[in-house]
C-alpha cells in the first residue's frame, strides 16, 4: 500500500464531512483502501515468518555441524536428513493449506539446501571422496523436483549457482551437461513459474547472466570468452524483436535487459586495448574443445533469431541494431589484425548505440534512448580512463561525454516544454 492511499484513508472522514465525496463513495473506498492495507499487512507478516524459518533451520545447521564429532554414527545418519525433512514438511504443509507462493519458494529453497547438506553429511560419515563437479551435479538432480512441483524462481536460481560451480570444475566433455542444465532452466523460469511480473522476470535475468558468465567463462582462452559474452548478447537482443517477446514492453522484458546488461560489458572490453591486442592476435594456447561449438552454437541462435525478428511487422530495429555486436566481435576475432577490431568493434557499438538513441526518440521510448546514451556515456568513460590512451583521445573522450549530456538534457526539456 502507497504512501498516498495511506493518507487518502486517513482522510475519508473530512472529505465526507467537507462534502467533497458523498456516502457511498466513502463506503467503497474505505473497504478497498482497508482491504488492500490487510493484505500489505499479511504479506509482511509471512515475509517475517519465512525468514524466521529459514534462521531457525540455518541456527539447526550451524550447531549440528558445530557437535558433528560428539554425536554417534546412527545419531549423524538420522541427522543428515533432518533438513530435508524440514523443507519436505514445510513444502506439504504449503500445498495441503495452499499458502501463498513465497512459502512455497521457501520450501523449495529449503529443499536445496537439505538435499546438499545430506549429501555432505552422508560423505562425512562414510569417508566418500569426490569432487565439486560432482557433488553439483548431484544436488541439482536432486533437487530438480522441488523446482518442477513448487514452480519456484528461489529455487532456480540455487540451481544456475551450482551449475556454475559444476561448469567450471567439470571435464570439457560434461559442459555440454551444464550448458543443457541452463537452458532448461531459462525454459522453466519463462513458461512455468507461477508467479510472474517481477519476480519472474528478475529470476530469468539471473538465469541469462549467470549463463553468459559462467559458459563464457569456462570455454574461453586467451580473451576469447568475450566473443562468447557477445554472442549471448546478440541473441537476446535479437530474440527481444521477436513476435513473441516484442508483445511486451522493454520493461518487462527480460531478455533486453540481460542483452543490454552484457552489451555494456561488451562495450566496455571495445574499448580496452589490452583486450582488442588479445582478441586479435593469433592465439598461442589450443582452443578448450567447447570453445568453436559454444561459438558456432551462438552464431545458429542469433541467425535463426533475426530470422524471426524480421518476420515480425512491429520489430524494433534499434534492438536489431545494438544486436550486431555479436558478427562485430566475431570479426575482430579473425581478421587478425588490431586497427581492424578496433574500427570495426568500436564503430558497430556506437551505431547500436546511436540507433537505441534514435529509435527511443521515435518511438517515445525513454528507456530505449536512456539506453542508448548510457552506452555512449560507457564508451567515452572507458576511454577517458583508458591506461593507454594520450591526453588528446582522454581530452576528447570527455568532451563528448560532456556534449551529449547537455545535448540529452536539452532534448528531455524541449520534449517536455512541448507537453506542457
Amino acid at each position: 500500500m502507497s504512501l498516498f492511499e495511506r493518507e487518502l484513508l486517513k482522510r475519508l472522514d473530512s472529505y465526507k464531512a467537507e462534502g467533497l465525496i458523498d456516502a457511498r463513495s466513502e463506503s467503497n473506498l474505505r473497504k478497498a483502501l482497508e482491504a488492500k492495507a490487510g493484505a500489505s499487512a499479511r504479506a509482511s507478516r509471512e515475509a517475517l515468518y519465512i525468514v524466521g524459518a529459514i534462521l531457525v533451520f540455518t541456527a539447526f545447521a550451524v550447531w549440528v555441524c558445530h557437535n558433528w564429532a560428539a554425536f554417534g554414527e546412527r545419531l549423524q545418519e538420522a541427522l543428515a536428513f533432518v533438513p530435508l525433512a524440514i523443507s519436505a514438511v514445510l513444502g506439504v504443509f504449503a500445498i495441503k493449506k495452499d499458502l501463498p507462493q513465497a512459502w512455497k519458494e521457501a520450501a523449495a529453497f529449503l529443499n536445496v539446501a537439505g538435499v546438499a547438506a545430506m549429501i555432505y553429511a552422508i560423505s562425512r560419515i562414510y569417508n566418500i571422496q569426490g569432487d565439486t563437479a560432482r557433488f553439483c551435479l548431484a544436488v541439482i538432480c536432486l533437487s530438480a523436483p522441488a523446482a518442477l512441483i513448487f514452480r519456484s524462481g528461489a529455487a532456480i536460481a540455487a540451481i544456475c549457482v551450482l551449475n556454475a560451480a559444476f561448469s567450471a570444475a567439470c571435464p570439457e566433455p560434461e559442459l555440454a551437461l551444464g550448458i543443457g542444465i541452463y537452458a532448461v532452466a531459462a525454459f522453466i523460469a519463462y513458461s512455468h513459474l507461477k508467479t510472474g511480473g517481477v519476480f519472474r522476470n528478475a529470476v530469468m535475468v539471473f538465469v541469462c547472466l549467470c549463463s553468459t558468465v559462467s559458459i563464457s567463462s569456462a570455454a574461453s582462452y586467451e580473451g576469447r570468452g568475450t566473443v562468447l559474452a557477445a554472442g549471448f548478447a546478440g541473441v537476446f537482443l535479437a530474440a527481444s524483436a521477436t513476435k513473441r517477446l516484442s508483445q511486451s514492453p522493454l520493461s518487462g522484458n527480460p531478455f533486453a535487459l540481460s542483452g543490454f546488461l552484457i552489451l555494456l560489458w561488451a562495450v566496455y572490453m571495445g574499448a580496452s586495448r589490452y583486450a582488442l591486442e588479445s582478441l586479435s592476435e593469433p592465439a598461442a594456447a589450443e582452443a578448450p574443445a567447447a570453445f568453436y561449438p559454444a561459438f558456432w552454437t551462438l552464431c545458429a541462435l542469433y541467425l535463426f533469431s533475426l530470422f524471426r525478428a524480421f518476420r515480425n511487422q512491429r520489430r524494433v530495429n534499434a534492438l536489431l541494431a545494438a544486436s550486431a555486436v555479436f558478427p562485430a566481435f566475431a570479426a575482430a576475432m579473425f581478421s587478425g589484425s588490431f586497427w581492424i577490431s578496433a574500427a570495426v568493434v568500436n564503430a558497430t557499438a556506437f551505431f547500436g548505440a546511436a540507433a537505441m538513441f534514435a529509435g527511443g526518440i521515435s518511438a517515445n521510448s525513454r528507456i530505449l534512448s536512456n539506453a542508448g546514451v548510457a552506452v555512449i556515456l560507457l564508451q567515452c568513460a572507458a576511454r577517458a580512463f583508458e591506461s593507454q590512451a594520450d591526453a588528446g583521445i582522454r581530452a576528447a573522450a570527455f568532451a563528448a561525454a560532456g556534449l551529449l549530456l547537455m545535448a540529452f538534457n536539452f532534448y528531455l526539456n524541449r520534449r517536455k516544454s512541448d507537453a506542457r
